[in-house]
């Protein structure tokens, strides 16, 4: 087909014309980069090409910078400047003003130093800094949602214990705040090298800019910057994991196709060779625990699951390889060759540990509510002699390691009640459509005099780039301080 391009040409070149006058003199707001990690990848087997630096941030939806972003690095004998690439990390939250994006870029080879500037030549250079990813070969690994005001160990310990004995190399728990007997309890399963705990408190920008703002940006990052928490476990285990769970500790995966997690993944990954991953149903699950830890059983508290017919968007593992970024229910940023399963519920399905009843003692009471049951029950997911044996081993791990630390866990629960009347509130509540963004600095959760609460801290540094961009980042991996007045954000 002819084209005249006398009438085409010149609207093109006004076009042109107007987006350089416009780009010359548009008034730049303030971009405020929150960066949560910058993570070194040395080899090409993460799906990254050899010697790439992928850099997790924050910052307000509408990201616009007056210049591009290069990532400066140097190994002592060489510097790179190269400009990065940014995307959104998954896809915005259209009620949030905040997002999580990703910048990649290529550095030098094993650097010893990077930092962010701009193309304008009168911009500073900001030291960032930077973790390698990590380099150990592992099966599977777990990465788990961020925790906050926690004092449910009746469902951490399914969830430590499960995955422990089935096949999960290395479990990932981002904590804000947990209640110190907890944290307690949970550090001898990291001094063996079973967990890694991390802290995830909230971004900070610096007093003058947030008033600017004139809002909390972590208001505005839905459900505790959770999303943003997988994609830093997975970006640092994804040149080390085979395959890797994204998921909320109350959800139970048993594996059918084999012994172990990694036997029934690799089965999946066979039968599904383009599968960038592998996503599970879940049903909602009620089960019954004992309030204290002298009566508590692992065996019982499986065995009085019920599983609910009520579907929820399912969870899911993915090949490292094929995926950038991931999300809660999905993954963001995928090789496009490749793509998600969506695993038969005939093969096997997720348990979602949802609906708990706290007893005085472990014991097969009747459902709190009545509810239809799913066609198939625990029964049908896991063998009672596996039941029986994740028991005696929970025991014997026990008597081995942590009977001090399991004896002290608390016998009250104080916040769990507030928590889920709030997100009943603000989303439940609503068909999951919430006025604002969601999360639990919308909750009004209260001081408990002489509670002791293991709290997240990092120490945050503020530099400018230009007058418009300025960087924020943590000066390290941060610690955890210890409230007698109960947990707080």
């Amino acid at each position: 087909m002819y084209v005249n391009k006398q009438k085409i040409g010149p609207p093109i070149l006004y076009l042109l014309l107007f987006l350089f006058v416009f780009t010359c003199n548009k008034q730049w707001a303030d971009q405020e980069i929150a960066v949560i990690s910058a993570t070194y990848f040395s080899d090409s087997k993460s799906g990254y090409p050899e010697n790439t630096m992928a850099i997790l941030f924050n910052s307000q939806k509408r990201l616009w910078p007056p210049r591009p972003f290069l990532c400066v690095s140097n190994n002592g004998t060489k510097v790179f400047a190269e400009l990065a690439k940014i995307r959104y990390a998954f896809e915005p939250i259209y009620i949030c003003r905040w997002a999580t994006y990703l910048m990649t870029c290529p550095v030098v080879g094993l650097p010893n130093g990077f930092a962010l500037s701009d193309t304008r030549f009168s911009s500073a250079t900001i030291q960032v800094p930077y973790r390698t990813a990590v380099q150990q070969r592992m099966g599977v690994v777990a990465c788990f949602s961020p925790l906050f005001y926690n004092e449910r160990w009746q469902l951490i310990i399914p969830t430590l214990e499960i995955y422990r004995q089935l096949g999960v190399d290395m479990q990932v728990f981002y904590i804000q705040s947990m209640l110190t007997d907890i944290m307690d309890y949970m550090k001898v399963y990291e001094k063996l090298n079973i967990i890694k705990i991390n802290t995830w408190n909230m971004i900070r920008l610096d007093p003058n800019k947030e008033r600017k703002l004139g809002y909390d940006p972590n208001a505005e990052l839905e459900w505790r910057n959770q999303a943003t928490a997988h994609t830093d476990c997975f970006l640092n285990y994804k040149q080390a994991a085979e395959f890797i769970i994204i998921s909320d500790i109350d959800d139970i995966l048993f594996p059918k196709l084999g012994e172990t997690y990694l036997e029934e993944f690799r089965r999946l990954a066979v039968t599904f060779p383009l599968g960038a991953g592998f996503s599970y149903s879940r049903y909602n699950t009620e089960l019954i625990a004992s309030k204290s830890p002298q009566d508590y059983s692992l065996s019982s508290l499986i065995n009085s699951a019920k599983i609910a017919n009520e579907w929820e968007d399912g969870k899911y593992v993915v090949r490292p390889k094929f995926i950038e970024t991931v999300w809660l229910h999905w993954p963001g940023i995928m090789d496009s060759n490749y793509k998600m399963y969506a695993v038969d519920e005939e093969i096997n399905i997720m348990v979602h540990m949802r609906n708990w009843s706290i007893v005085e003692k472990s014991s097969p009471l009747k459902p709190a509510k009545n509810f239809d049951l799913f066609k198939y029950q625990i029964s049908d997911v896991i063998q009672p002699q596996m039941t029986h044996d994740l028991e005696r081993n929970f025991r014997r791990f026990l008597r081995l390691y942590a009977h001090k630390e399991f004896e002290r866990l608390p016998n009250e629960v104080r916040y769990y009640p507030l928590i889920e009347e709030c997100y009943n509130r603000i989303f439940y509540g609503r068909s999951k459509r919430p006025e604002s963004c969601p999360g639990p600095l919308r909750c009004d959760l209260p001081k408990v005099e002489g509670l002791r609460c293991s709290i997240a801290r990092k120490v945050y540094e503020h530099d400018s780039m230009n007058t418009k961009v300025k960087i924020h980042f943590a000066q390290d991996g941060g610690d955890f301080v210890i409230s007698y007045n109960g947990c707080t954000m």
